[in-house]
């Protein structure tokens, strides 16, 4: 949707801010990285067979999938019905600071961008799913071993 200085600093800083939060979390990197690859590129390959005019860059899809896991895993430490709506509602927050910032562009880009929206919310959701199959995974592969 747009690839500038900005975006990749946006990106990045929600990158490092994303790690940090996962390790506070005791996120393992594994998982971390499984979560962020996986949810990315299966998102990236949907988004570009649905809307294949849609171009992406950055890394905000896997970004996305692991604040779903961290609000999740996170329930430890921050109760889970005002986690999640937060970061929910962060996702959506993105639009109204794009129209807000730069109206000339709401027809065309309103499109785009709520589609990414979306797909971000996407990748939200699934990063949460993505934890409770990874957990589960382990905790049946412990029964397995003690078997």
């Amino acid at each position: 949707v747009h690839f500038d200085l900005e975006h990749l600093v946006k990106n990045m800083t929600a990158l490092i801010l994303t790690t940090l939060i996962a390790y506070e979390f005791r996120l393992k990197g594994k998982d971390f990285l499984l979560i962020f690859l996986t949810m990315a590129f299966s998102l990236a390959l949907i988004e570009s067979l649905v809307f294949p005019s849609l171009v992406l860059a950055g890394a905000s899809l896997g970004v996305y999938a692991v604040l779903g896991a961290l609000a999740t895993k996170g329930s430890k430490y921050i109760p889970r019905k005002i986690f999640i709506p937060i970061l929910v509602i962060s996702v959506f927050l993105d639009l109204p600071y794009f129209l807000l910032t730069d109206p000339s562009r709401i027809s065309p880009w309103l499109q785009k961008d709520l589609i990414v929206s979306i797909f971000h919310l996407a990748g939200f959701f699934l990063g949460i799913g993505a934890f409770y199959l990874i957990t589960i995974t382990k905790k049946r592969e412990r029964i397995f071993t003690w078997a």
